[in-house]
């Protein structure tokens, strides 16, 4: 009989810990999520700021190829945004304009662009 009881006293050790072990790496892998979810909570949180920025104080973008690639320029002239858009993938009359310097009037419009041509 004494050797039932061990038996089933194993058995509760054995699935006392399990559920531990579970719950510490469910806290684990809980906490990194959060982290994450938080990074890019307060990224976007900083996009949106800075199209709201930009919107209000009317700036202008253009893009530019640089290296083959779209780029993402102020109205100063300064890099905004490098981009992985290959100017070769977009179609003949966009990749004269954007060798010309297309200009945006507005972010909302550089990203509508962004979002349509990015891969």
């Amino acid at each position: 009989m004494n050797h039932r009881f061990s038996r089933i006293g194993f058995f509760v050790f054995w699935l006392a810990m399990t559920v531990l072990m579970f719950g510490l790496v469910g806290l684990t892998f809980g906490n990194e999520r959060k982290e994450k979810k938080k990074s890019e909570t307060t990224e976007v949180r900083e996009a949106l700021q800075t199209t709201a920025s930009a919107a209000v104080t009317g700036e202008s973008f253009q893009l530019v190829e640089e290296n083959g690639y779209v780029t993402v320029v102020d109205q100063g002239g300064a890099v905004y945004e490098y981009t992985d858009i290959s100017l070769a993938h977009l179609p003949d009359v966009l990749q004269d304009e954007i060798r010309q310097g297309k200009r945006m009037s507005s972010i909302l419009e550089v990203y509508s662009f962004l979002e349509n041509y990015s891969s």
